[in-house]
């Protein structure tokens, strides 16, 4: 799937706004980046538009509108605020101006999947120990949250087994542009982080930028998983965009890793 534009009308801090993006990499340097994201949140239905449901900013006029991209079909949606119910009416129609009610069965995807189409990076849930999680489920989740999560798919042999094949096939590697920092993945699922650079251990402006990227990494793969299970279960899987929360500054801050070479996954991704 690939967000090919956007517009805003009274959303938030935004009173208008355009835009057409690249089909890979989309570097949102701009005030009201974490607004365009919610906004694409709405256009999806995202499940995370339930954690600022209440907080939404909706107004007398507020419409977001989307050309999407689907395997090279396009949708064209719709989603007038509707500042009573605190919501949003959506309304999807294809090239030949036709209403389509299939668009969001095409584009469903699990909770976890849906969640992890967002990068915020919060250190006392790293996704360096996603994986780790995912292999002892009991211990990590409430009883059937973990099921819920993953529509089922979590707790079966065939998950199992491809997280197994995941972690087999994970080669240690080094953060792009930063040779000294090596990353590696543990029997127990944990990715770790290994910088040989003493010189720069001191440096909290370093370290945070660093290790918001490494995290940007461990997410990637764990990305890449539930890509691998899903074209398994479903060949028509389709694999939303990804927005990458506070990372522009990272990227920024090492100056060399802000091309999508660097970024080994196979979806749209906006660095806000």
């Amino acid at each position: 799937m690939v967000i090919k534009s956007l517009t805003i009308k009274d959303f938030e801090d935004i009173s208008f706004f355009e835009a057409s993006f690249a089909p890979d990499c989309v570097m949102l340097d701009m005030p009201e980046a974490e607004t365009v994201a919610k906004a694409a949140s709405v256009i999806l239905k995202s499940v995370r538009m339930r954690d600022f449901a209440n907080e939404l900013q909706i107004r007398p006029g507020t419409s977001i509108s989307a050309e999407i991209d689907i395997n090279g079909e396009s949708f064209f949606v719709t989603a007038v605020g509707n500042p009573e119910k605190t919501g949003f009416f959506h309304e999807t129609k294809g090239s030949d101006g036709r209403v389509r009610r299939d668009f969001y069965d095409r584009i469903y995807i699990s909770e976890e999947e849906d969640r992890l189409s967002l990068f915020c990076y919060d250190p006392k849930n790293p996704y360096s120990k996603r994986l780790m999680r995912y292999k002892d489920p009991e211990k990590y989740y409430p009883e059937g949250n973990f099921t819920g999560l993953t529509d089922g798919i979590g707790c079966t042999r065939t998950f199992r087994a491809m997280l197994a094949e995941h972690m087999k096939e994970f080669k240690p590697c080094t953060i792009p542009g930063l040779s000294w920092c090596h990353i590696s993945l543990k029997s127990d699922g944990a990715f770790v982080l290994d910088d040989s650079s003493i010189s720069r251990t001191n440096n909290k402006r370093y370290e945070a930028e660093r290790n918001r990227i490494f995290e940007f990494m461990c997410f990637l793969s764990i990305n890449g998983l539930w890509m691998d299970i899903e074209e398994l279960r479903n060949c028509n899987h389709t694999g939303w965009p990804i927005f990458a929360h506070r990372l522009h500054d990272a990227f920024s801050y090492f100056c060399n890793y802000s091309t999508k070479e660097h970024l080994s996954i196979k979806r749209q991704i906006f660095i806000m």
